[in-house]
């Protein structure tokens, strides 16, 4: 697995700042003061304080205890408890401050509300079974399998804009499609990497990942050109994925 998608998922790391830059180039392309500017600044921080010890320190507990959590059943800990534990010791150290950093953080409490709606409305679809009726309503047997990878990848892509998370996306959807294909007499060895090769579609949108929402809050970018650039994007990764990746997994030996 790691072979036949490490390669081939290396290249958006590629063309991807390329095909931005050249789009929509930046407004400040060189900064030869970069590295003096960043060298007074660790100079004016000086050496790294208790509270920033304190800091490391729980960073690198949470994500212990999310690996721990979610490969040792003994540790009961959710995902969600070990995130309200680093956040309770954080509170009682003194680094956060309720007023400061969470009563009066406008734009945390703004991101909470949106993208907590939009998480809902992809949770109640998969619920209600929206996407497994909407996989009975597509039928590509008719279709030979190469058309069908195209018109799936697409369409699961394209799908991303209902989620505002990747797991929930690929959790809902992941199946159905892979079904849809193996319907449709595409190979499973080529299904299932083509759809993960189409799992890097959170960047769509300032909600399509959980990640996307504190970079939009910087306000850099305009809500009008990030949509506009995922759609770029979206069509470069199909339209690789449907070539470029195919040539590399028939050299392989996968179809």
């Amino acid at each position: 697995w790691a072979y036949s998608m490490a390669p081939v998922g290396a290249l958006p790391l590629i063309y991807g700042p390329i095909i931005l830059y050249f789009l929509f180039p930046p407004q400040i392309k060189k900064t030869p003061q970069a590295k003096r500017l960043a060298n007074e600044k660790l100079a004016e921080m000086g050496r790294i304080s208790a509270f920033e010890l304190v800091m490391l320190g729980v960073f690198a507990l949470v994500i212990l205890l999310w690996i721990v959590s979610s490969s040792v059943d003994t540790v009961p800990y959710t995902t969600t408890g070990v995130a309200m534990l680093g956040l309770s010791v954080l509170l009682m150290s003194g680094i956060l401050d309720v007023k400061r950093d969470i009563v009066n953080n406008s734009g945390a409490w703004d991101l909470f509300l949106w993208f907590g709606v939009l998480l809902m409305l992809a949770t109640e679809l998969k619920e209600t079974g929206f996407f497994e009726w909407f996989a009975e309503k597509i039928d590509l047997s008719s279709v030979a399998a190469y058309g069908s990878v195209w018109i799936c990848t697409a369409i699961f892509y394209v799908s991303q804009y209902l989620f505002a998370s990747i797991t929930a996306h690929v959790s809902a959807m992941f199946p159905v499609f892979l079904q849809i294909m193996q319907a449709a007499g595409v190979p499973m060895e080529l299904g299932c990497r083509a759809l993960a090769y189409t799992t890097l579609s959170g960047h769509l949108t300032h909600y399509t990942s959980s990640t996307n929402p504190p970079f939009f809050n910087l306000g850099y970018v305009p809500l009008k050109l990030w949509w506009f650039q995922g759609v770029i994007v979206m069509v470069v990764n199909i339209v690789v994925m449907n070539t470029v990746c195919w040539g590399y997994w028939w050299l392989l030996g996968l179809w």
